[in-house]
């Protein structure tokens, strides 16, 4: 019973899809982080069977124009299909942490700012900067018509929370309180549970990849690695660890990250 509260956990927190959740106990916290990755696996599925049905079985049967709309309206509805499940929580998290970044400020007044609930310019400007990025690389990857491309970019968003779950079990918290610090101020035996099953799901993802295209797939795994090593450089330098908030603008630079390398690879492979 722990292991499928802890999964209603995971889903009750991570995304807006319905589960059965009463009041939280710390035990019930257990495993989530090791099971935060299957929200992956619910948005990568959707993403591949809205592509496969709109693109790949729809579009044969409409006129040029409305193919024209028809791929518009697909690409920008795969764009928020994420947001629709996750309710938006890792963009907020990369919107406030886009503000602290861009305050020049010390340590204490970053993650001051992480705390403030009002948003300011550069996270706006960042968001806004982020999504012309998301937008063209779903649009490159839609336009490919590749079911291989399109289980990649998938698979995409399982390699990004297994990251973000190694990060939130190994990294150093920066505050040592907090919703992320609950979910992770775990035993021992716990915290090892967890790690092996996310370096086991992001080996098992990052094989997935290779094997539906080695050179897109490694180039999206290994765009998702950088922007993983980049992350701890720039939560330890800049915040002293890791937050929620943090988290939140790893998962949305990586999964934009692996999708433009996704894209840009594709332009040149058959």
């Amino acid at each position: 019973m722990t292991w499928i509260r802890s999964l209603c956990t995971a889903f009750a927190m991570y995304s807006r899809l319905p589960v059965p959740c009463g009041n939280w106990k710390k035990e019930d916290m257990q495993y989530s982080i090791g099971l935060f990755p299957l929200v992956g696996v619910v948005v990568g599925a959707l993403e591949y069977m809205w592509l496969y049905g709109a693109l790949h079985a729809g579009a044969a049967v409409l006129p040029g124009m409305l193919q024209t709309a028809l791929f518009l309206a697909v690409v920008l509805i795969a764009c928020i299909i994420p947001v629709l499940v996750t309710g938006g929580i890792h963009v907020d998290g990369f919107m406030d942490t886009s503000d602290a970044l861009s305050s020049w400020g010390d340590r204490g007044r970053k993650l001051q700012i992480l705390s403030d609930p009002h948003i300011g310019a550069f996270s706006v400007i960042s968001l806004i900067t982020l999504a012309a990025f998301w937008i063209a690389a779903v649009a490159v990857i839609a336009g490919s018509g590749d079911v291989r491309s399109w289980c990649i970019f998938g698979l995409e968003f399982v390699l990004a929370r297994t990251l973000s779950g190694l990060a939130a079990v190994r990294f150093q918290n920066a505050r040592g309180e907090g919703t992320l610090w609950a979910f992770t101020d775990l035993p021992g035996s716990a915290r090892q549970v967890n790690t092996i099953l996310l370096a086991v799901t992001a080996i098992l993802a990052a094989a997935g990849m290779l094997i539906m295209h080695p050179v897109r797939g490694l180039a999206a795994a290994v765009m998702s690695v950088v922007i993983f090593g980049l992350y701890r450089r720039r939560a330890y330098r800049d915040f002293g660890g890791i937050t929620g908030d943090l988290e939140g603008w790893f998962l949305c630079r990586c999964e934009v990250a692996a999708a433009c390398a996704l894209a840009v690879v594709s332009l040149f492979t058959v």
